[in-house]
């Protein structure tokens, strides 16, 4: 799992799944239902909506964390891409807040099955963040950021969910 900010919606953060594999990519929220949370595709540009049974919201995201593109309600059988972007985040279909274009994202905690190494996560129900990491788990998240291609960036306060 992990959490982006927004620059332009300070106080607000996208909570997001991390599909890192190829496989997990490939299937993105394929054999989920509406209520499934967002997630995002890593090093990816491409999204197809093949054997959806919902609408999908799409973000665009390039290597600076700038949304470059946004698809709302992306009807099933269809293919959408953006060449600039290295991720993608998706999400089912819904009214309300979304990413927007132009936006700016970053990476403000990884805990969870996705986080580097396995060792930055949650401890006693509590999210570790980078702020609450030494020096040589700092470096671990940087490397992480060339996974997830999106700017990390030590935040002063804990962002509520979007």
């Amino acid at each position: 799992m992990a959490r982006f900010g927004v620059d332009e919606r300070p106080g607000a953060a996208v909570e997001v799944k991390v599909l890192n594999t190829w496989a997990q990519r490939l299937r993105g929220l394929l054999g989920t239902g509406p209520e499934a949370g967002p997630v995002v595709l890593t090093r990816c540009s491409s999204v197809h909506t093949f054997g959806m049974a919902y609408d999908l919201d799409v973000a665009f995201v390039d290597a600076s964390g700038e949304v470059v593109e946004v698809v709302r309600a992306l009807p099933p059988g269809r293919v959408v891409s953006s060449p600039s972007a290295s991720c993608v985040f998706e999400r089912p279909a819904a009214g309300g807040a979304w990413l927007e274009a132009g936006e700016h994202l970053w990476t403000s905690a990884l805990w969870g099955e996705g986080a580097p190494h396995g060792e930055i996560g949650e401890r006693d129900g509590k999210i570790i963040r980078q702020e609450d990491l030494p020096k040589v788990w700092a470096a671990a998240l940087r490397g992480y950021d060339r996974v997830l291609r999106v700017p990390l960036r030590l935040h002063e306060k804990e962002q509520r969910p979007v």
